[in-house]
């Protein structure tokens, strides 16, 4: 395992590399659709999509396409508060932007497998209150 992570390394040109293999799965409790879990389930991934758009971001900042600094508002006008939103904010979690799962039009849905799309995840948003001001 440690030759293929120190050659994917040097292929994708990367400053550093991790990867865990989990040989167990434990699962306990039920599903949104009160099933009992087991292991092959599908799941939302939820606190983990965070470090993985955080590293894209950091990748773009790192090629020059994005900054840290850059207001969100740039890119995505309707956002509330977007003129002092800045993409390390959203990166740390300082945004003041309500986390949106819990909102009852995404619990009352039936579907709790159903894909929505980025511009109906972004309606969300721009119609609710910020948890607190940015930063």
């Amino acid at each position: 395992m440690q030759d293929f992570v120190d050659q994917e390394r040097i292929k994708y040109n990367l400053k550093g590399l991790i990867i865990s293999v989990n040989k167990d799965v434990h699962v306990s409790g039920h599903s949104m659709t009160t099933e009992p879990i087991n292991k092959d389930m599908l799941y939302r991934t939820g606190g983990q999509t965070i470090p993985m758009f955080t590293t894209l971001f950091l990748i773009l900042v790192d090629r020059g396409y994005l900054k840290l600094n850059d207001k969100i508002g740039y890119f995505l006008p309707q956002t509330p508060n977007g003129d002092l939103i800045t993409l390390q904010m959203l990166c740390n979690m300082t945004s003041g932007l309500p986390d949106i799962i819990k909102e009852p039009v995404m619990t009352n849905d039936k579907d709790v497998f159903r894909n929505w799309t980025s511009q109906e995840l972004l309606n969300i948003v721009y119609e609710l209150e910020p948890l607190y001001p940015p930063g």
